[in-house]
């Protein structure tokens, strides 16, 4: 008898390992494997299926950071930092998504630091 649990057990571990490492990269066996092999089709589904959930918690967070930042609650650098992008890259996004730029008298001064030390 086939244990069900075991790819979902499989996925969890490889969520696990695709979260720790954050690859630029995940590549697994095509869809049909080779030759339909029954391993090659698991190893496939099981990889996929956790790359779409980490995808799915990515845009999640993105999400609720951007709302949080466009509420004032969480500051460009907090907000930034739980995307995982750059000060330029953040602009980009909000430019993209409509939501206006909050910057405060502590950023700025922190811009003008940045500016004469350079």
């Amino acid at each position: 008898m086939t244990n069900l649990s075991a790819p979902r057990r499989i996925e969890a571990v490889i969520q696990k390992e695709i979260t720790r490492l954050c690859p630029h990269i995940v590549v697994t066996y095509a869809v049909h494997g080779i030759s339909g092999f029954h391993d090659h089709l698991v190893s496939h589904a099981v990889v996929k299926r956790a790359f779409v959930e980490i995808e799915n918690q990515v845009a999640d967070l993105r999400l609720l950071a951007l709302k949080l930042y466009e509420k004032g609650i969480l500051g460009m650098g907090k907000a930034r930092e739980l995307i995982g992008v750059g000060k330029l890259d953040f602009l980009y996004i909000l430019k993209e998504e409509g939501i206006p730029l909050n910057y405060d008298r502590e950023e700025l001064e922190d811009d003008l630091q940045t500016i004469e030390g350079i």
